[in-house]
């Protein structure tokens, strides 16, 4: 058992089941752990994996002399923390096999668990409870919080297939103009610079035609920003004087490669965000063209509120679509799955105890996995900071001894 960063909790107490049984850590002749009775009485339990399912296989003496199996009855209950308030209890009534009893269930991984021995040989029952408490970490709930430790129940999800798509934030036709003199003249003021917003109908410039030397104004076609000023008082200007745009409405302008144009469609969700990761939005596939570019790819296009200003003109984005989504009864966050040994396992919570359990994984996304097995719903599972779980755990050897 391991103590997360050296807390230095206690394990919990293995006590005896009554006054003359003993179950502390000895070892019998076949490297088991000795159970032992005042009058002489005691068993040894392994358990055996090499080849085989892993089972219990069980010594039953009188002093250092074997006693005949037959003669012994071995019962075996196997407490095992699921994050579920009263765990789950294995029930293992072992039988002779040749000099020992075993189990003819499997003793499934992880082998950590309190276990209660009860025996009866000659008319006399025998008791005996310790814990094994492989792949586990106790923490106090204080230094939780403190580690970021947090858990949720396990419950049925949704998991996406998604496909991630690259671009560019543009503005739209519609709300780009390029604003010129009616007449051609003499350029007399100008009012606004580069980046200046204005209001529609706002004066951008004084123009004198050079026809009828009379002074008009150049104005705001709609309100926006001057994107570039193109003038300056005393310039002779015929043509284009600024461009405008209005940038509180922009389009994510994403590229669609030949791979993934069959499974794309517009109106799919998606989510866009900024590289620097501070600006994300989801919203859906408002168009998607119906013809290639010279680089063989589709456009796709998502509009996007900019009234915040957070998506600047031109700046590069990404983006993920979601092509196909499916209901599954169990998943969890994936932050929550670690590596422990050659197990994908998650960590579940009972009191101070963090168990750590292998599970079978199946569909995933960026945000959920899939449980297929090893885990059941509703349990405590730990979703922020895990990895320091397994961390202390390997730290400590998190020993695998039967």
């Amino acid at each position: 058992m391991a103590t997360l960063l050296a807390i230095g909790l206690p394990a919990p107490a293995s006590a005896a089941a009554d006054d003359h049984a003993s179950a502390r850590e000895q070892k019998g002749p076949h490297g088991g752990r000795l159970l032992e009775h005042e009058d002489g009485f005691n068993l040894e339990i392994t358990i055996a994996e090499r080849g085989i399912p892993p089972e219990f296989r069980v010594y039953p003496r009188r002093d250092a002399t074997p006693l005949p199996v037959e003669d012994v009855a071995v019962e075996i209950r196997l407490r095992r923390i699921t994050g579920l308030p009263d765990g789950t209890v294995d029930h293992h009534q072992l039988v002779p096999a040749g000099d020992w009893l075993r189990s003819p269930d499997t003793v499934y991984e992880p082998h950590a668990f309190t276990v209660a021995v009860s025996a009866v040989h000659a008319g006399k029952r025998y008791r005996w409870q310790y814990d094994s408490p492989e792949g586990r970490v106790d923490i106090a709930a204080d230094k939780a919080g403190t580690f970021g430790l947090r858990t949720a129940a396990a419950t049925a999800g949704e998991i996406r297939e998604t496909r991630s798509l690259y671009g560019r934030i543009a503005i739209p036709e519609d709300r780009q103009w390029t604003v010129g003199a009616r007449f051609p003249g003499l350029v007399q003021s100008v009012a606004v610079r580069s980046g200046d917003g204005v209001r529609k109908g706002q004066v951008l410039a004084r123009v004198e035609s050079s026809d009828s030397l009379r002074s008009y104004a150049v104005t705001a076609p709609a309100d926006g920003v001057v994107q570039t000023r193109l003038v300056n008082p005393g310039e002779l200007t015929s043509g284009a004087m600024f461009r405008l745009i209005d940038p509180s409405e922009v389009w994510a302008e994403l590229q669609v490669f030949p791979g993934d144009q069959g499974r794309v469609q517009a109106g799919a969700p998606v989510r866009v965000w900024l590289p620097t990761g501070d600006t994300a939005m989801d919203g859906t596939l408002a168009y998607l063209s119906p013809t290639a570019d010279d680089n063989q790819a589709r456009h796709a296009r998502v509009i996007i509120d900019n009234r915040d200003g957070r998506w600047p003109p031109g700046a590069h984005v990404e983006a993920e679509v979601t092509i196909h989504r499916r209901d599954a009864p169990l998943v969890v966050p994936e932050a929550a799955v670690q590596t422990f040994r050659d197990w994908e396992v998650v960590f579940v919570r009972e009191g101070i105890h963090y168990q750590a359990l292998p599970v079978t994984l199946g569909a995933r996304d960026r945000e959920h996995v899939e449980i297929l097995d090893g885990l059941l719903p509703g349990a405590d599972v730990v979703t922020d900071n895990a990895y320091l779980l397994k961390a202390d755990l390997e730290k400590s050897g998190a020993a695998h001894d039967h």
